[in-house]
């Protein structure tokens, strides 16, 4: 009697006018409750407030928007009327404006967002396994920034940007391996021009904490070339200002503390061939390629590298020239197991030559 009853109502609807698709989602959401999309990202951000870093919240926050957004603009109300086929549309949408891993990891955040809309019955159950997520077909492991390459692009910001602020965070990335989280925190006091150091300090209160907390602390040995380049760089170069907590940001902007996404964007335009007068490799009309005419797509350069991938390749680089292992872990913050699984990109030949000398 139910499913005669169910087919009737379906009759009537559609003899007025209402198509089987809308009266299939209204039956199958029927006991979701109506929440508008800026509403759920809002319950979400509270409800993670207390579990993710400040600067992961952030991130969260910003690629919600842009769905929220993307929702507002094509008029979708409610996240319960929500389906596999819209978050496929979106999905299209966006590899258009980012990479591959940064669409990967943006995916990755709306569907954490999806599974708290459905576990506060607002989505329909399961709707964030329709999220299909990009395949990356490379291997973490052999993306770096070589060693030839990295000493090309500080001889051309020796030549052509010296004491720049560009030239300060690419250097200094590669000299000592920090993360890029570490480069933001660094303060004009934390560097001693007499010493020839640099501390990386935990300062969560005044946003700018280390990965690893209080225990990522240290105080890294710098060689002369890059403490003179930071002096020059601080006297005559720096932009003058101080941070929202009174401190005083190494790298800074007419806003304060340079952001983290700044300090990425400036390595990608630094690895791009078509900056140092290579041309391009990828057969591009340089003049009409968005990734060298627009700053915040540099990463869109097949060639471009990561801050991630000058890490990597700095470490490489320290293992090539037989540091002991314990000094590149304590330098660079990372675990001797963890930097022989995902920040040694040798190869074996590579492997060998630097052993070499103890067998020959």
């Amino acid at each position: 009697m139910q499913i005669d009853r169910f087919q009737s109502e379906i009759a009537s609807l559609t003899r007025s006018g209402v198509p089987l698709v809308a009266i299939m989602k209204t039956e199958h959401n029927e006991n979701l409750d109506r929440i508008a999309p800026q509403t759920v990202l809002d319950l979400y951000l509270a409800e993670r407030r207390d579990e993710l870093a400040k600067n992961t919240l952030r991130s969260h926050k910003y690629v919600l928007n842009h769905f929220v957004g993307w929702c507002e603009q094509n008029e979708i109300q409610s996240v319960a009327t929500l389906d596999g086929r819209q978050l496929h549309e979106y999905r299209i949408e966006r590899r258009e404006d980012v990479s591959g891993n940064t669409l990967k990891s943006q995916l990755g955040t709306i569907r954490q967002y999806i599974r708290f809309a459905e576990s506060i019955e607002a989505a329909p159950t399961g709707l964030s396994e329709r999220i299909r997520m990009p395949q990356i077909e490379r291997n973490p492991r052999d993306g770096r920034i070589t060693d030839d390459k990295a000493q090309e692009i500080m001889e051309h910001l020796d030549q052509f940007q010296y004491a720049s602020r560009d030239h300060v965070v690419f250097r200094l990335l590669w000299k000592t391996a920090v993360r890029v989280g570490t480069a933001r925190s660094f303060d004009i006091a934390d560097f001693n021009y007499e010493d020839k150091t640099i501390a990386a300090r935990h300062r969560p209160d005044s946003d700018t904490p280390l990965k690893n907390g209080t225990n990522a602390e240290r105080l890294m040995a710098l060689d002369e070339q890059t403490t003179e380049i930071i002096s020059d760089y601080i006297d005559h170069t720096r932009i003058e200002i101080t941070d929202e907590y009174d401190r005083n940001p190494l790298f800074t902007s007419k806003r304060g503390r340079l952001g983290v996404s700044t300090l990425r964007r400036t390595i990608y335009k630094w690895s791009r061939p078509c900056v140092l007068g290579n041309g391009c490799p990828h057969d591009r009309i340089i003049d009409d390629c968005e990734a060298y005419n627009v700053v915040a797509k540099g990463a869109e350069c097949p060639s471009s590298r990561s801050p991630h991938e000058v890490r990597r390749g700095s470490i490489s680089h320290l293992l090539n020239e037989n540091t002991p292992v314990r000094a590149i872990s304590d330098r660079a913050d990372v675990s001797e197991d963890i930097l022989d699984q995902h920040y040694d990109a040798r190869g074996e030949k590579e492997q060998m030559e630097s052993r070499r000398q103890f067998f020959e």
